[in-house]
């Protein structure tokens, strides 16, 4: 694996260089048994020595067309052991060795294991080496997310939506044996909102519990931002959002971001008819941030000549629409933002496509380099779709060369090559979408590896009225 220089990450200085909090957890935190430190980064798998923990963002498991799982993958030619916590509002509901062979899955089904309203998957395991997301279902539609490899002090959303009986439910996970005290801020077109009774809350140990911000007086709001801090103790934060009227549908279910960053990418985007692709960016920050957005990889059509500028207002959320964008031609393309000011922003993209049985919604957050620059080389899919999938993973070359690109199924005998799927180039700082479409690729464990630096996002088929694809990431493999 190789770490990419600042210099390089910019693509010919449209870029700025990486900069991000690299706050670490008090000394005297709780911790779990297994509990390992780690940089601030996105979800990752580790190959380094020694335990880590999974803190999923949740599910809704009430039992009312809802509910969910978790997908625990062992990807090493070794036996992984430790054990999986589900916890509720009313503290663990099920606690459970996990002694998983070698290439083989553990699927966790919370909704037949909890009834409330929201679940969370707590897995703590000995060694290094699994893959953890969860997907949660609703009568909406459901939704695939990569679970969290730490928990954090910080926790920050730059999206949120209330208008026309949408909702937005922030679902906070302490999975310590202490109690944990935080406070909540919101912002919203009006400002700032700091709600008195969420300043100082009380997070009972190893439990959940689920804030509906619309009880906080963010009713009918466009934009509702959010940063949440634990002044005691760490936790995890998810998002649950349902979409109701015109302008957005369906249902998502996410994990927050833990820092501020320098940049953020996406590598999913598209300007089409029925498409609209915009990026919430929040500045929690006393003073304005300068932010640059440039499309990459986009139709050779396209006349961008450099960079758009983006003021980031302090104690913001601003709204940025790819459509805007000058030069943009319609078709497919990647995103990424950039600031030198620290300590960064926090970007989520909210992509709406409206098609025959109706508008659908995803929102997610941009992908990250870790913070000393690395870009992985592989990246896996926990579950791949059951069936054929167009498009189904989207692809950038962050390096001005070739990249090539295999992707690999999970087997009881270790991860094969995928005949068709072995040999896929992308072109310099290019992007390049793939259909999964082979038996041997589909209902699995994938690895896709590339003698490049690249980001790997996923569109996944959505069950529900609304039918479309939900977005996430993929789960990179740290060096």
């Amino acid at each position: 694996m190789r770490r990419i220089p600042a210099l390089v990450l910019t693509l010919v200085a449209i870029i700025a260089a990486v900069f991000v909090d690299r706050s670490r957890p008090d000394d005297d935190a709780v911790a779990t048994p297994f509990a390992s430190e780690r940089e601030t980064w996105m979800p990752a798998v580790s190959q380094g020595p020694g335990a880590v923990n999974w803190y999923c963002p949740g599910v809704p498991a009430d039992d009312d067309g809802s509910g969910g799982g978790v997908v625990i993958a062992n990807t090493t030619n070794a036996v992984l052991t430790g054990r999986y916590e589900v916890l509720t509002p009313d503290g663990a509901v099920e606690s459970a060795v996990i002694d998983l062979p070698a290439y083989e899955r553990l699927e966790i089904d919370v909704g037949e294991i909890a009834d409330a309203p929201y679940a969370t998957v707590v897995a703590e395991l000995a060694t290094n080496g699994a893959v953890v997301e969860q997907r949660a279902v609703d009568p909406e539609g459901d939704h695939v997310a990569p679970c969290a490899t730490q928990t954090s002090e910080h926790w920050y959303l730059a999206d949120g939506f209330t208008l026309d009986d949408s909702s937005d439910e922030l679902v906070i996970t302490n999975p310590y044996e202490s109690d944990a005290v935080a406070s909540l801020s919101l912002v919203t077109d009006q400002g700032a909102l700091t709600p008195a009774a969420f300043q100082g809350f009380p997070v009972p140990a190893r439990s959940v519990l689920a804030v509906d911000i619309a009880e906080l007086g963010v009713q009918d709001e466009a934009i509702a931002g959010v940063e949440l801090t634990a002044t005691t103790g760490q936790v995890v934060l998810g998002r649950a959002q349902r979409f109701e009227g015109n302008e957005r549908g369906g249902f998502t279910m996410t994990l927050a971001a833990p820092t501020l960053a320098g940049q953020w990418w996406f590598t999913v985007g598209e300007v089409a008819e029925g498409v609209v692709e915009e990026y919430r960016i929040l500045n929690p920050g006393d003073v304005d941030v300068a932010v640059t957005a440039s499309a990459l990889g986009a139709a050779p059509t396209s006349e961008v000549t450099g960079p758009t500028e983006i003021v980031a207002a302090a104690g913001r959320v601003t709204t940025f629409d790819a459509a805007d964008m000058d030069g943009l031609a319609e078709g497919p393309h990647s995103m990424v933002f950039s600031t030198v000011d620290l300590p960064g922003v926090v970007v989520e993209r909210v992509l709406t496509r409206t098609g025959t049985l109706g508008t659908a919604t995803s929102v997610s957050l941009g992908g990250l380099a870790r913070p000393d620059g690395f870009v992985a080389n592989n990246w896996y899919v926990g579950t791949s779709p059951e069936g054929a999938t167009d498009e189904a993973l989207v692809l950038y070359n962050t390096v001005s060369a070739d990249a090539n690109v295999e992707i690999r199924s999970m087997t009881e005998g270790g991860f094969l090559p995928i005949l068709g799927l072995d040999r896929i180039r992308i072109p310099p700082n290019g992007r390049i979408a793939i259909d999964l479409d082979k038996r041997r690729a589909l209902g699995r464990t994938l690895l896709v590896s590339s003698t490049r630096q690249i980001f790997v996002e996923r569109q996944i088929p959505r069950d529900g009225p609304l039918g479309g694809t939900s977005t996430a990431w993929a789960i990179p493999l740290d060096a």
